[in-house]
């Protein structure tokens, strides 16, 4: 009985090893073109689709409505992961450089929670950063997203050029844009 314990404990490890290594490979690995989520190659070069998100305000604001023709960040986000908190507080610290860049903060969450967000970062001065709820879920059936945080930076001319599963550095994020 205990070498079938161990050896059920055995299989779940070497399952868990190949299982992330594979997902690892398949969700975050580098092309050529520096996207850095393979599933999403297919999207790069193509313009960002037409979506409407509730503001902080509770007004839908169209995607062509955002920004005027700068180089755009979206950051998919859940009010409550870890690590998106940390995603905003790297833009959020990263402020004066990131001045320039355009960032759309959405998420499928309910309002409220995206409200708490806004809240709990004191996005309200923040004049380069828009807030909004996606609450038919369109960008992340749209590009298939499996995880958060994800960044889709858009160029002037709103065609995806890279985007990223998981934190990014605001370096990377400024090279993006230039």
């Amino acid at each position: 009985m205990r070498y079938k314990i161990i050896l059920v404990w055995v299989g779940i490890l070497i399952s868990s090893a190949v299982f992330g290594w594979f997902g690892r490979y398949y969700y975050t690995s580098k092309l050529e073109n520096g996207i850095s989520t393979s599933y999403l190659a297919k999207f790069i070069k193509t313009p960002m689709p037409r979506i409407e998100v509730l503001n902080i305000d509770s007004v839908r604001v169209r995607s062509s409505d955002l920004f005027g023709n700068a180089a755009t960040v979206i950051l998919l986000f859940d009010p409550y992961c870890p690590h998106c908190h940390d995603q905003i507080k790297e833009i959020l610290v990263h402020q004066s450089e990131l001045m320039e860049v355009k960032f759309c903060l959405i998420t499928p969450f309910p309002f409220y929670q995206m409200h708490k967000t806004y809240d709990d970062f004191q996005l309200k001065n923040m004049k380069n950063i828009f807030i909004g709820v996606d609450d038919k879920n369109y960008l992340l059936s749209y590009y298939n997203i499996t995880g958060v945080p994800s960044m889709l930076i858009f160029d002037k001319d709103r065609k995806l050029i890279k985007a990223f599963l998981g934190g990014v550095n605001y370096k990377e994020i400024l090279s993006a844009v230039e």
